[in-house]
């Protein structure tokens, strides 16, 4: 009898708890953190750290050998102890060897030494790596002031395969199922008070049933137009200038049609048929957002001298879309591009997870189309990869802006790399491949139990979940 009043009086207050607070504190007995992304990844890979909807999983499977919380200062969290020369010219590295991928696959050692030589060879050729006891010295010809900011990427942490296209990483969370409906993440080590497991949604659109599911706590990655009034109503809020720059991708090999496009598509217009909900836009002029060096505010310099009809049995060009509510505006806009120039262009519409993976089929199946480039901080490779690399956006190759990419990869020196940073966002708008249509300023919601949401930096962007506690 007296455990049934125990438990009869335990299950009173949990009753009468929700019947006070209903909205809020279902989070508080439900310890997974549900999100609802705007494209689901087909693949866990940290060579796709460049892509923002795998950046914010890998956020939570995954661990860089260094961070820089702070801006300014490196900490490593798989360390034991580090340390550098003054010159800059060699590093010293101890693996913490107790930490697990997972259970039977350890962050061994020879692991490490695998992992370390060839992130250094990657980095510069011409390094040497070698090892005392436990720990493993690196040595440069000459100064690398660099190395350390190389390691905080998310594209050169630690990682293992668990199957073909998912892989385990150093965070806290492990990855479960990988499919185009949902993605489940497990924390290796439960605690209380916290999300002890991740459900990822993609968003399906204005009539996305998820919209009206509470068990969802993470809108912020969908359309400001498509967040629910009761998140707005009940959850904290954040007003955010962040370091993103949405871009209309022009794929085409001709350079002089790609001119065309890029100066006839007018910016206000084709922002106002894509985003048919929207006024609020922030002007820039390349590719790179306000607080990046190498950036430039205001409106993109365009100039379209009239009709510029091509030859005769030219095919359509493609412009790929997010089928939603903007298709009737685009293809007004398209009408009227086509009357002004000559050119028509042809609009597909994709599914979020369709549309994903239309990105980066070879040979691209699409001309132009409209894509985020974003950073949680201020780091040139999340705006420059996909573009001037292989296996981005385009089907040809920009050999002399690659050139000048790597040159400044490999400068140590800050104002350099900045000043030869600009000139590869400058080479970037006078190749005619990257339209900039805006920088994204936004409003962030987060559930108000969260005790710790000052935690880091860019945490609004991207947050790590394993940190949040209520």
């Amino acid at each position: 009898m007296h455990t049934d009043y125990k438990k009869f009086l335990i299950a009173a207050v949990l009753l009468v708890s929700l019947i006070l607070n209903p909205s809020r504190d279902v989070y508080a007995v439900n310890s997974a953190w549900e999100v609802l992304l705007d494209g689901m990844p087909m693949r866990l890979s940290t060579a796709d750290a460049g892509i923002n909807t795998t950046l914010y999983i890998l956020k939570q499977t995954h661990e860089p050998l260094f961070r820089i919380d702070d801006g300014e200062n490196y900490t490593s969290r798989l360390l034991e102890n580090w340390n550098r020369s003054v010159d800059s010219r060699q590093y010293v590295f101890c693996p913490n060897t107790t930490l697990l991928f997972e259970p039977g696959r350890a962050f061994t050692s020879n692991y490490f030494e695998d992992y370390i030589y060839k992130a250094t060879s990657t980095f510069d050729p011409n390094s040497r790596v070698s090892r005392i006891g436990n720990c493993f010295k690196v040595d440069f010809k000459k100064s690398r002031k660099q190395f350390l900011n190389y390691l905080t990427l998310y594209e050169h942490a630690p990682t293992i395969k668990k199957d073909d296209k998912t892989e385990i990483g150093l965070g806290p969370f492990y990855p479960i199922s990988i499919s185009e409906r949902r993605i489940v993440l497990r924390r290796k080590s439960p605690i209380s008070r916290g999300y002890n497991s991740i459900i990822i949604y993609p968003y399906a659109g204005p009539n996305d049933k998820n919209l009206v599911n509470r068990d969802i706590v993470d809108f912020n990655r969908v359309a400001v137009s498509a967040i629910p009034s009761w998140v707005q109503r009940e959850y904290s809020h954040f007003d955010s200038v962040i370091l993103k720059t949405v871009v209309l991708i022009i794929n085409y090999p001709d350079k002089k049609i790609r001119q065309i496009l890029y100066n006839c598509i007018d910016v206000n217009s084709f922002r106002q048929a894509f985003y048919p909900n929207r006024t609020d836009f922030g002007d820039v002029q390349n590719i790179l957002p306000i607080g990046v060096p190498g950036a430039r505010g205001g409106k993109v310099l365009q100039n379209c001298t009239g009709p510029h009809p091509l030859p005769a049995g030219s095919p359509d060009f493609i412009f790929i879309n997010l089928g939603s509510n903007n298709t009737k505006q685009l293809n007004s806009f398209l009408a009227d591009f086509h009357v002004k120039t000559g050119i028509k262009v042809k609009i597909k519409d994709y599914s979020e997870a369709a549309l994903f993976n239309a990105l980066f089929a070879y040979p691209r199946g699409y001309n132009l189309a409209v894509v985020a480039m974003d950073a949680v901080r201020p780091e040139y490779s999340a705006f420059f990869d996909y573009i001037v690399k292989k296996d981005g956006y385009l089907d040809f190759k920009l050999s002399h802006v690659l050139d000048l990419y790597q040159t400044m990869l490999n400068e140590d020196d800050s104002e350099h790399e900045s000043i030869l940073g600009a000139r590869v966002a400058q080479l970037l708008s006078e190749e005619y491949v990257v339209l900039p249509l805006y920088q994204d300023t936004r409003r962030f919601y987060y559930p108000r139990e969260i005790k710790n949401l000052t935690i880091g930096r860019g945490f609004l962007e991207y947050p790590e979940v394993a940190d949040f506690r209520w």
